[in-house]
């Protein structure tokens, strides 16, 4: 596991930011400088935030989707609603976090680099976290300035950003296990965009480089670096999932291995790749029979978890006004009413140990996937990117929402730039065709006698319906 030190002032976002040495907790830009190997400290701290950025993305973008419902008051319930304002302290937080890993990765690129050049290992810190930022505002955000007190700029453009920035990370980094990284995040930026060719040919390349790996970030609570998202799925039971979405809860638990998010894996790949056959028609027997299988082994070799969960409750109101409890394996739940039951998908936690996957899990089979065409198998891919990210902050971008760019910046943005019209980006986006009413995207029903639950809104139908692919 990472080292991390603590900085002191790691919240500045600022070019010149004050850090700490192991025997000072405090010291001036120019003081840090002069230590032996300052890069080495500070890419620590850029490690330190990246966990920090994907583990605050993870729990705070789940919960504004079908993925989670919050069951508790202690953390945002406005999300979940979803009900997401510029005033939003959370809004604010996520949009610190791109601008701290920006920053950070930048100052050491174009300060510290001077003073102590980094090691391959370092790069690929560095440029990761740099990238990650503009994926992070280019998949989540309506508008964010791309450099301190900047112009908001728009999603799209924070998105090229992070190609330019990969792009040059690729020519730079000769590091082996950085390649297939690198191309999965620029396919991802690509995907998102909407480029086909471009999308395809990265997953492709990633994929030459290593079909099975997976990057994550560490957590480590002695020093400071802390998953909310851990909190609260697993140790304070505060989140329940979609009924259908239950086997794979809790994601991540007590200890420190099982607390590891991914940020890219190679599964993304495959995925893209078949949401890009999907947007050609014709080529979706060439996925079915040349990737197809492999993505199914890679997910079913991912492995799992094994411990007891018999605290967790479950309860539901049923049909007839009973409560009931979700969390025995004799129900089963279909994703809306006109689709069929599937068993299974609630684990039985009310006595002896539950398994979850570890890193990616689903409730397709090969065979179910093999037998869908056209719509029905854009469909099942986006139940799979569901299921493979879930507990991973991505449904958020897939379901196309987006949010405001915060109260603070607002006002900065105001005041330096008057020829800015801000009402443009002050409110989140969320697209017409999710439900309208609170808490709409978590609301099921509960069949008592018959032991069934459905879903109220299948959201991957609704998303295929909406857009077909994301290159459409």
């Amino acid at each position: 596991m990472k080292q991390y030190i603590i900085i002191s002032a790691l919240l500045l976002v600022t070019a010149l930011m004050s850090s700490c040495t192991p025997d000072s907790p405090e010291m001036s830009a120019d003081e840090f400088l002069e230590v032996d190997n300052p890069m080495t400290y500070w890419v620590n701290g850029i490690n330190k935030e990246m966990a920090l950025a994907v583990g605050t993305f993870a729990e705070l973008l789940d919960v504004a989707t079908d993925n989670y419902r919050n069951v508790y008051s202690r953390s945002n319930r406005e999300f979940d609603k979803p009900n997401i304002q510029y005033t939003d302290i959370d809004v604010e937080n996520l949009q610190r976090h791109v601008g701290k890993l920006r920053e950070m990765s930048l100052y050491a690129l174009n300060t510290i680099a001077a003073r102590d050049i980094p090691t391959d290992e370092q790069l690929a810190d560095i440029y990761t976290a740099l990238a990650y930022s503009y994926i992070l505002a280019g998949e989540n955000f309506v508008a964010l300035p791309m450099e301190e007190n900047g112009r908001p700029m728009v999603w799209q453009e924070h998105l090229r950003k992070a190609v330019e920035v990969l792009e040059e990370a690729n020519a730079k980094v000769g590091l082996a296990s950085f390649k297939p990284v690198c191309h999965t995040l620029l396919a991802r930026a690509y995907h998102r965009l909407g480029n086909r060719l471009a999308a395809k040919e990265n997953a492709e390349k990633a994929l030459s480089y290593d079909k099975t790996f997976c990057a994550m970030v560490d957590f480590d609570e002695a020093n400071g670096v802390v998953s909310n998202i851990k909190d609260r799925s697993f140790s304070a039971n505060w989140w329940e999932p979609l009924p259908r979405l239950d086997f794979l809860d809790p994601k991540y638990q007590q200890s420190a291995e099982s607390q590891r998010i991914a940020y890219a894996k190679a599964e993304e790949n495959y995925l893209i790749l078949a949401e890009c056959c999907a947007a050609d028609g014709a080529s979706v027997e060439d996925f079915k029979e040349a990737f197809m299988d492999d993505f199914f082994r890679l997910v079913m070799s991912r492995g799992a978890q094994s411990f007891e969960d018999n605290l967790e409750m479950r309860e539901a109101t049923a049909v007839d006004g009973t409560v009931v409890n979700l969390n025995t394996s004799d129900w089963k739940v279909r994703a809306s009413s006109e689709d069929e039951y599937f068993e299974g998908l609630v684990l039985n936690r009310s006595k002896g140990l539950i398994t979850v996957p570890a890193v990616s899990g689903t409730s397709v089979d090969a065979n179910r996937m093999r037998n869908a065409f056209g719509r029905d198998f854009l469909e099942l891919v986006y139940l799979l990117r569901q299921e493979v990210f879930f507990a991973e902050g991505r449904r958020f971008s897939d379901l196309g929402m987006r949010l405001p760019l915060c109260e603070v910046e607002a006002a900065k943005v105001r005041n330096r730039y008057p020829d800015v019209d801000v009402s443009m980006f002050i409110k989140a986006y969320i697209p017409a065709y999710l439900p309208t009413e609170q808490y709409g995207m978590d609301a099921y029903t509960v069949d008592a006698a018959d032991r069934t639950v459905t879903i109220k809104y299948n959201l991957n139908r609704l998303i295929v319906d909406s857009h077909a692919t994301a290159f459409e």
